[in-house]
């Protein structure tokens, strides 16, 4: 049953909870925390007076009918409070167990015992679910509808969603629509995500890490660790809110098999993304919309999920590859000097003009550096160039860079790699003058462009004046890549400053280049 969809049944009412929809958590015999648990909205306990609340250090309004803690964005209320708090919390403790009954109560399930309680992998569509026994989430589960549709899932034992996975919705499902009445108890693995409003006959157990968007209601006790609690808050729904997802292939890209992939939401702001390359790799709750992803050859369908807790939609990509020339390189290429991209590192291009050749100026608040680059088209390469910096003030400009350009290959088109000049390069100042800065022999080192990712880098190791076979990568943190046969490698750092060297190298010559990495 793993990823089947579950057709829209009759619109279920929602399920009244009177005055108990105004407490993110409710516990008839206490609620406890440990850990630095964080609460968006009220909490309450009755009939157990104030002693039933432990972890979050309370502090009593100076009115004696509620308390105040760190932990929560809300109010904290207790039996034995001031008047008029005993009185609201029985009331609210009344309608828990009203909409308890109310929910289990339901008759004509559009579903019962689905998937033999093992709902993982599914997609439901809105309506009401019946179970004679327990519930496992052992994978994440997808509830797809409207803002206005409602689940409400009748449970008569417990219910269990296992460590790290999520319940995610989609199409404008709300958490606040979503009702699991759970006669036994109820179990959040360690960091998974629950949406929905938990009526729960015994038990709520939220363990390490887990976040719930809703409610806990418990007729007992409601136990945290580290948790992020949020009330669902019944609010009008978004009448036309469109979200998706679409995955492209950023600028620069691809170099050769090698892709750097951006997966851009519309209409919300995802907190992680998966990554499905197509070739048998996964990358799962990665923090960044953009990633490093080498392919051999093949065509492939190239997936992305962005998720938040309450959104969940996925784009897809088809990447074809093919280093053996037996299809075209689909690439956008460029023959002239004046049409290929430029890129600035360290300033804004002020500048950009072409008068046979092209003059580029890249400028910040205390530095510039200008270079001048011309055409010098080959039979083998149309798209061949030279460049040279004229000059620089400062140091801030650090790089300027050309790319992408296309070499003429039998008749394919294969991309070449971004050039770019740096500050460490002396200036040429005769403009009558061109230099073929590849009749240079020396190795630079930089960070590709649109990097760094928070710690994810992607570096190139640009070596002028011959042709690399291999290259030795030192990553400065104990971490080494020996004989590599690319030019640029993608790798991960924590905090901390590195030295990082790229040697280059073939049978003849060796240099090295080294650049420091301050993360």
């Amino acid at each position: 049953m793993l990823g089947a969809t579950f057709a829209f049944a009759a619109s279920q009412p929602l399920v009244d909870m009177g005055t108990a929809a105004n407490f993110a958590i409710l516990g008839k015999t206490g609620i406890s925390t440990t850990g630095t648990t964080s609460i968006v909205g009220d909490i309450g306990v009755s009939p157990i007076d104030a002693t039933g609340m432990t972890g979050f250090g309370l502090i009593m309004d100076s009115s004696n009918q509620f308390s105040t803690s760190s932990l929560l964005d809300g109010r904290a209320y207790a039996s034995d409070y001031a008047p008029p708090t005993p009185t609201a919390m029985t009331t609210a403790i009344s309608d828990m167990e009203t909409a308890y009954t109310e929910a289990a109560g339901r008759t004509l399930p559009d579903h019962t015992e689905l998937g033999a309680g093992n709902i993982g992998g599914m997609t439901l569509t809105p309506g009401l679910y019946k179970w004679s026994s327990s519930v496992t989430i052992p994978t994440d589960v997808t509830l797809n509808g409207s803002p206005t549709d409602v689940w409400v899932f009748q449970i008569a034992q417990t219910l269990d969603i296992s460590s790290g996975k999520k319940i995610v919705l989609i199409g404008g499902a709300r958490a606040e629509n979503i009702f699991w009445q759970v006669g036994g108890q109820t179990t959040l693995g360690t960091t998974s995500v629950f949406n929905g409003n938990i009526l729960g006959q015994t038990a709520i157990v939220i363990e390490t890490g887990a976040t719930l968007n809703g409610r806990a209601l418990a007729q007992t006790a409601v136990t945290l660790d580290s948790n992020n609690v949020t009330e669902a808050t019944i609010t009008p729904p978004v009448v036309n809110q469109t979200t998706n997802v679409t995955v492209s292939i950023a600028p620069w890209y691809p170099q050769e098999n090698n892709y750097i992939l951006i997966c851009d939401a519309n209409g919300f702001v995802p907190t992680s993304y998966d990554w499905n390359f197509g070739d048998g790799q996964l990358l799962q709750n990665y923090s960044q919309d953009n990633i490093y992803h080498t392919y051999a050859d093949g065509v492939y369908n190239t997936t992305c999920t962005a998720m938040n807790t309450l959104i969940s939609e996925t784009g897809s990509i088809i990447i074809s590859v093919n280093m053996t020339g037996n299809q075209t390189n689909t690439t956008e290429c460029f023959y002239s000097i004046k049409d290929i991209p430029a890129v600035c590192i360290g300033g804004t291009i002020t500048t950009d003009t072409t008068n046979g050749c092209r003059t580029i100026v890249c400028t910040n608040e205390s530095a510039s550096m200008q270079v001048l680059a011309c055409d010098k088209p080959t039979g083998t390469n149309p798209a061949y160039f030279e460049m040279y910096k004229q000059w620089q003030t400062g140091t801030d400009v650090t790089e300027i860079c050309i790319g992408t350009t296309c070499i003429s290959d039998n008749g394919f088109a294969s991309q070449s790699y971004p050039y770019c000049i740096s500050n460490t390069i002396p200036p040429v100042n005769d403009t009558n003058t061109t230099t073929n800065t590849t009749n240079l022999t020396s190795t630079t080192l930089h960070v590709a462009p649109w990097y760094p990712q928070g710690g994810n880098y992607v570096f190139i190791c640009d070596a002028s004046g011959f042709t690399p076979t291999s290259y030795d990568w030192d990553f400065g943190d104990g971490q080494n890549l020996w004989d590599y046969n690319q030019d640029n490698t993608y790798h991960s750092y924590a905090n901390g400053t590195y030295n990082l060297t790229c040697i280059a190298k073939n049978n003849e010559i060796s240099s090295a280049g080294t650049l420091t990495i301050n993360v």
